[in-house]
């Protein structure tokens, strides 16, 4: 170590940039995430599903038949809503991110969206008990997604 005092110190001197929360793009992100992911993936499942179907000599009749009536606990119900589980998750995740100090506020606000939208595009496909349980769950996820944000980097 050099004792001259004409010498430049030796310390690290970079300067950290600390981001700032957003609680209007944490919401607007999350619910983005939460809505068109949870779409893109229904509709990237439902083709390949048709797909598989059509592989083994099944009409296109029959084909739209079978994924309309395709209930909750079906293998392909069960597999939509798992995704839709995962899209919301990686939504609170994204959502605490932006958010970093009013996480559950703005998680909270992406949950009561994704409830409203999805009682408006699926209240004739589901009975209320049915819809109870997937928006517990959705609710659930989201908050696990931010929470596991949240243990992560605080």
């Amino acid at each position: 170590m050099e004792n001259s005092a004409y010498a430049t110190p030796k310390s690290d001197v970079t300067i950290v940039k600390v981001k700032t929360a957003s609680s209007v793009k944490a919401v607007i992100y999350g619910a983005l995430i939460d809505t068109v992911g949870s779409f893109v993936l229904g509709v990237l499942l439902y083709i390949c599903y048709s797909i598989y179907l059509s592989q083994h000599g099944i009409t296109q009749a029959e084909i739209l038949k079978t994924i309309t009536a395709a209930g909750l606990y079906s293998p392909f119900g069960i597999l939509s809503s798992s995704l839709g589980l995962l899209v919301s998750l990686l939504a609170g995740y994204t959502c605490a991110a932006y958010s970093i100090k009013n996480i559950f506020r703005d998680t909270s606000t992406i949950c009561t969206s994704s409830i409203v939208f999805g009682y408006f595009l699926s209240s004739d496909t589901y009975t209320w008990q049915q819809f109870v349980v997937l928006a517990l769950l959705s609710v659930a996820f989201t908050f696990l997604g931010a929470g596991y944000w949240r243990v992560k980097n605080l």
